[in-house]
Formats: C-alpha cells, sequence, structure tokens
C-alpha cells in the first residue's frame, strides 16, 4: 500500500445534481420536438378554437334571440346548435389522438 493508495481517501468528493425537468425544457433538441409539435398541431388548434367561438356565437345568439322566437325556429336553432356542438366534439375527439407518444 503506497502513496497510489492513500491519494483517493484524501481526494476531494464532488457531488453533481442534476434538473431533469430543467434539462428536458432548456435542451436544445427538446425545443427543436416542442417546436416541430407546436407546427404540426398549429392548424388543428386553429380550427378547433375557431369553432368552439363559432359555437360560443350561437348559443349567445339563442340566449338573445330565444325568447323572440316562434316554437318551430327554437325547435331548429336548438337542433342546429346540437349538430354543431356534436361535429366540435368528435373534431376535438380526433385531435387528441393523434398525438403519437413520442
Amino acid at each position: 500500500m503506497s502513496m497510489a493508495a492513500i491519494a483517493p481517501a484524501n481526494a476531494e468528493i464532488k457531488i453533481g445534481v442534476v434538473n431533469a425537468t430543467k434539462l428536458m425544457q432548456e435542451a436544445p433538441q427538446a425545443k427543436a420536438v416542442t417546436e416541430a409539435l407546436r407546427t404540426e398541431f398549429a392548424g388543428k388548434q386553429r380550427e378547433l378554437t375557431a369553432q368552439q367561438a363559432a359555437l360560443k356565437a350561437k348559443q349567445e345568439k339563442y340566449e338573445k334571440d330565444g325568447p323572440t322566437m316562434s316554437a318551430e325556429q327554437r325547435a331548429r336553432a336548438v337542433a342546429n346548435f346540437s349538430r354543431y356542438a356534436n361535429d366540435f366534439t368528435i373534431l376535438a375527439g380526433r385531435a387528441a389522438p393523434e398525438r403519437p407518444p413520442r
């Protein structure tokens, strides 16, 4: 047992900590993937946002005009709104599973 065996015992111990969350958010590869995903789904997100706004506008119009509508007009408006709401739900449901696990 010479000096070689004693030297590591006297060496300073260094411990490092890696913040995995910060690393995943700030790594260039993570930023590139995030931007690619954002670009890939931007069109669908805009479409969903537009349909959601249109659905809200239809609801507000019905709430405003509903009391002055005839029963037949109300029934048509409700049916139209329901159809539009179903279309929105289907579109939103299709958008979610398209995101493959990465």
